[in-house]
């Protein structure tokens, strides 16, 4: 697929925010570098032991057992393709729009012993050249907000699928229809579209239509929105700690973060919500019992 100019748009938009130093990351994300939600089973872990537990649940709703070729859309800073290369010895093909973090990921991948089960594709995903591979598994964690449109990509995860594949969703979404069109243009929205670069949420009701239209059976949902709020807390508490290191390397980079999440927080679970959403590759849906 030939990227738009407005995927294009996207793409370059939000590397303004991901493609920081990794120095200011690393300050307040913990170990893995893992931007996105831990799992908080009891409530008492740390941010590190919450974001093992969240990679142990991405690995198990995409039914992996060891080997596989996983593709890791949006991979970030490379915690969830280092973790299923390292763990489980599977082969992950990661795609990020940001040469800093795939060079921070190919890094860590060397330095793990794990290059080769590694690779890193640069570009968006809607024009990344895959030659025509297929895939046992592939994740989109907390990207979907990032692409200006989700029908084609969930196509493109669909093709890129074998037959029983696994797909696992963690997307932002708006609590309802009825909020995203009240708060879609909101000061605290465009302040969150200024930081990360490209938002668009949808309604959890939308975001099902679009996988299930690209070919999927929907296999899971989980509501995640209290773990968010738990990650969103410890990373908060790690910048106001860190906040001399962060500013030394990015300059009102602590700040910024401190504000959005401020705001995120104060709406968290009134207008927004994190879900967890397992599809397969089957008309016929999942075949683990209820």
């Amino acid at each position: 697929m030939t990227t738009t100019p407005e995927v294009e748009a996207a793409a370059t938009a939000t590397n303004l925010h991901y493609e920081r130093s990794a120095e200011a990351f690393a300050a307040f994300l913990g170990d893995d570098v893992k931007y996105t939600c831990g799992l908080f089973a009891t409530g008492t872990e740390s941010l590190d032991e919450a974001q093992q537990a969240s990679l142990a649940l991405i690995a198990a709703s995409l039914r992996l057992r060891g080997g596989e070729q996983v593709l890791d859309i949006g991979c970030g800073w490379g915690s969830l393709t280092l973790y299923l290369a390292r763990e489980f010895g599977c082969h992950v093909v990661g795609v990020t729009p940001s040469a800093v973090q795939a060079e921070f990921i190919r890094a860590r991948a060397r330095a793990a012993g794990v290059a080769d089960l590694v690779e890193v594709v640069v570009g968006p995903f809607q024009s990344a050249d895959l030659n025509d591979r297929r895939f046992d598994a592939v994740a989109m964690v907390e990207v979907v907000e990032h692409l200006p449109e989700h029908r084609e990509p969930l196509r493109k995860a669909y093709r890129l699928l074998k037959r029983d594949g696994r797909l696992f969703i963690s997307a932002f979404c708006y609590r309802s229809t009825a909020h995203a069109d009240e708060f879609a243009t909101r000061p605290a929205s465009m302040h969150a579209l200024g930081l990360f670069g490209f938002t668009a949420m949808v309604p959890l009701s939308q975001l099902v239509a679009e996988i299930s239209d690209a070919g999927f059976s929907i296999a899971s949902v989980i509501d995640t929105t209290s773990h968010y709020d738990r990650t969103m807390d410890h990373w908060q508490q790690r910048i106001m700690a860190n906040q001399k290191a962060i500013e030394a390397v990015e300059p009102g980079f602590a700040a910024e973060l401190d504000r959005y999440f401020d705001t995120a927080r104060a709406s968290w679970g009134h207008t927004s919500k994190l879900y967890a959403v397992g599809a397969i590759r089957s008309r016929m849906g999942t075949p683990e019992s209820w």
